[in-house]
């Protein structure tokens, strides 16, 4: 880049010219909890190979998520579960009016405390930057140790003071059913879980999904691998970016096998991409949304051009970054720096006004992101001589 002068096309007043730039771019366990083991060898149990084993445990809580103390625990909700081949009923029974019941399977004997640790990290892992990976680099999922089977299952009370929600499926496998109860005019929270183990049961194991990003090439993407362990229908994806694009529930359907989806969803440069990414098996069994939002402004700003006056009174940048240019300034010789600063909605292109003084001038200039870190620099010599 060189300092042109207005109105020629070749400059021979020019001294030298470089370009420099850089991018500095609580829960207690009850002491009466004990394990119980249930053995059934009735014919109707032989046919359906089911065996339950359960152990069960309540924490109760306060609004304040604070444990009860051991003499208002009569405030307390009974919660009974009847297990019957692949099925089982919650019973609630209450002091108070219930307000609500939840619940919720997870893989695994569990305690409250490793859900609550579970859905803590889980809501990190769906609103944290994915890795980074290369165009020609391979990606492939691990299997996680806990997973949250489907999505939690929310019942309003009926202003009894007695609940029972039937034929809920017990997946296979060995699981465990996280319950929460919440009276109307107590303020108390119960958790209750259980754990059973069957050879037969429902599907309620939802698709394991890993995120990659690959945001330096001239075509970012992101990656999704989705895998379920029966078979995967499909990964579902919504975008909006500032500039105008939206696409809503696109699906992605075509299959590595048939436990397996690699979706590749493009984004657009220069913009913000908000994006949300589920998978869904062929149970109907959904994943946890991944939801992020991406800044791909991949560059920095540029000082596109420096033009000047015939006689170099004057020298003009032009300077252009499409996310907006947060400060700009330039220094001739030792001179104090005129910084010049920009509020709000920061424009996308100036032309800085850069007065010279009479005899040699060094003008160094620079621009900056919203980011500091994030700046161009350059400079240029030139003589005014009125």
């Amino acid at each position: 880049m060189r300092i042109i002068v207005r109105g020629e096309k070749k400059l021979n007043q020019i001294l030298d010219r470089t370009s420099s730039k850089k991018n500095n771019n609580g829960a207690r366990r009850n002491p009466k909890d004990t394990p119980k083991i249930v053995k059934v060898y009735a014919a109707l149990m032989i046919i359906f190979a089911l065996c339950l084993i359960g152990t069960g445990g309540y924490t109760y809580y306060d609004n304040n998520m604070r444990n009860v103390p051991q003499q208002e625990e009569s405030k307390i909700p009974t919660i009974e579960l009847v297990a019957k081949d692949d099925k089982v009923t919650i019973n609630v029974t209450a002091p108070r009016a219930i307000e609500e019941i939840n619940y919720q399977w997870y893989t695994g004997d569990r305690t409250v405390e490793d859900i609550h640790n579970f859905n803590n990290e889980i809501d990190k892992a769906t609103s944290s930057e994915p890795e980074e990976i290369s165009d020609d680099e391979d990606v492939e999922i691990k299997e996680q140790e806990m997973t949250a089977l489907g999505s939690m299952i929310q019942k309003k009370g009926n202003g009894n003071t007695e609940f029972s929600i039937p034929n809920v499926g017990i997946p296979r496998g060995t699981n465990t059913l996280h319950i929460t109860v919440r009276l109307q005019a107590e303020g108390v929270l119960t958790e209750f879980v259980k754990t059973y183990t069957t050879d037969v049961g429902v599907d309620q194991i939802p698709p394991t999904m890993k995120i990659y990003m690959n945001k330096k090439s001239s075509n970012p993407k992101i990656v999704v691998i989705a895998t379920d362990e029966t078979e995967i229908k499909n990964v579902i994806y919504s975008i909006q970016t500032d500039g105008g694009r939206s696409e809503n529930d696109v699906s992605v359907t075509e299959r590595v096998d048939n436990k397996t989806i690699r979706a590749e969803i493009p984004l657009t440069p220069n913009e913000v991409n908000e994006i949300t990414v589920t998978a869904v098996d062929k149970a109907s069994n959904t994943a946890t949304p991944y939801k992020y939002s991406y800044d791909l402004f991949l560059g920095k700003p540029e000082i596109v051009e420096l033009t000047a006056e015939p006689d170099f009174s004057k020298v003009y940048a032009l300077i252009r970054y499409q996310k907006g240019i947060k400060k700009a300034e330039y220094q001739i010789n030792d001179e104090e720096p005129v910084v010049k600063e920009f509020d709000g909605e920061l424009p996308r292109e100036i032309v800085m006004d850069i007065p010279t003084v009479v005899g040699h001038n060094h003008i160094i200039i620079k621009a900056y992101a919203e980011e500091e870190s994030v700046y161009v620099e350059d400079y240029g010599d030139c003589d005014y001589n009125p």
